[in-house]
């Protein structure tokens, strides 16, 4: 949906450990693309050590880190990690 709303939009699925393609294949598709950003945003149904620990160092990302370049090919690309914020906001009713 996202790639059909917003023109010039590359969009590409990945996935931790239950199926492929895997991240780092996720991001080497890239590579015979014109992207240079990659925006990495994970999608499970709670905030854990997936999103804390173990994308990050899947990304190459230092601990509180949300960007890194990544070598694809004879360039680098920017990685920029859109991880949710790392506390749940209360919600009041």
């Amino acid at each position: 949906m996202l790639a059909k709303k917003v023109d010039g939009t590359v969009v590409r699925t990945a996935y931790l450990n239950m199926d492929t393609p895997t991240v780092e294949e996720g991001l080497v598709s890239f590579k015979d693309t014109t992207v240079d950003r990659v925006y990495v945003l994970p999608l499970f149904l709670a905030h854990g050590v997936h999103m804390l620990k173990d994308i990050p160092e899947l990304l190459g990302l230092k601990e509180g880190e949300h960007r890194t370049t990544y070598a694809l090919g004879d360039r680098n690309v920017e990685i920029i990690y859109a991880c949710p914020a790392t506390r749940p906001r209360s919600v009041h009713s």
